[in-house]
């Protein structure tokens, strides 16, 4: 929020550069899951960055966190990219927001229209942030959760895997989600 300030107050440098360095990552695997597409992702994160610059003076910390604000102008930049013409989208025309974009074509079966397309970026946002909640945890929390998530391993089958007691796995899961839970909590992400 102090360095949104900043920014606002016309620092562009070290607090964009900050800033820049906290989200890059997030938001380009946001753009790599939307488009499927290295260069789309990365013209989301600079897009995304340059609408920051532009706007910054708009963030009302008493509104929402600023996490909250920058995922909002990465969703605002990934609908107007996703409206590009379709020579930006890739070759192969897949993605999550090429087949969003597509399907607004009134001409197709119905038209989810922007709504659509706003519900697959949400998605996709709260999946980044639940990959990186989960990276958050301690390794042997995240290893039964992720065998069990992935995997679709039972508990049973993942204290195989593992050489663990069946317990240990149960005492694993239940800290682990008690953690995630925490964790996402802390992205804004509701459980």
């Amino acid at each position: 929020e102090r360095l949104l300030a900043r920014i606002a107050a016309g620092d562009r440098g070290q607090p964009l550069t900050e800033l820049y360095r906290r989200y890059e990552y997030r938001l380009y695997a946001l753009g790599l899951s939307l488009f499927e597409d290295a260069g789309l992702a990365a013209e989301l994160v600079q897009a995304t960055f340059v609408r920051l610059w532009q706007v910054a003076g708009e963030f009302d910390p008493a509104a929402q966190a600023a996490r909250d604000f920058l995922f909002g102008l990465a969703k605002q930049t990934a609908v107007d990219i996703a409206r590009e013409p379709s020579t930006r989208m890739p070759a192969s025309g897949h993605g999550r927001a090429g087949e969003a974009a597509r399907a607004r074509d009134p001409k197709r079966q119905g038209d989810p229209g922007q709504d659509g397309l706003e519900r697959t970026i949400d998605d996709l946002l709260e999946g980044v942030m639940c990959r990186e909640a989960l990276g958050s945890l301690l390794d042997q929390h995240r290893e039964v959760l992720e065998l069990s998530r992935d995997r679709r391993l039972k508990q049973r089958e993942v204290a195989a895997q593992l050489g663990l007691p069946l317990g240990t796995v149960k005492i694993r899961t239940y800290y682990g989600l008690r953690a995630l839970k925490l964790a996402l909590a802390e992205q804004g992400v509701e459980v």
